[in-house]
């Protein structure tokens, strides 16, 4: 049996900013692509990296996807210091086949 799972691209795009000074120029999210659509999980866990277009005059701290699979239930993936605008993350059995949706994407700046 093979335990697929696909990664929807659907983006709603909310822009927020959460300091008390106003910036003049927030990031901007260009674009976003994955290495894969479709991983087989049933036999060895796989790595899917979400690789993030965005542009910041001041520079990008951390991007945050939530992902968010049928039932509800999210799962949070969070940059790195060293790369803050690419996300691997790892799937293996334990997640159930079915379709995540990114839900939310959130970018921090400098």
């Amino acid at each position: 049996m093979n335990n697929n799972i696909s990664l929807i691209l659907t983006l709603m795009f909310f822009f927020s900013q959460s300091t008390t000074a106003l910036e003049s120029d927030p990031p901007v999210l260009n674009g976003i692509s994955l290495d894969k659509n479709t991983i087989d999980v049933s036999s060895n866990s796989e790595t899917i990296t979400f690789s993030l277009d965005v542009y910041d005059e001041s520079g990008i701290e951390r991007a945050t996807i939530w992902l968010r699979r049928s039932g509800g239930v999210n799962t949070v993936l969070q940059s790195t210091d060293e790369n803050p605008t690419e996300i691997s993350y790892t799937f293996d059995s334990t997640y159930p086949e079915g379709e995540y949706n990114i839900n939310n994407i959130t970018i921090d700046d400098l």
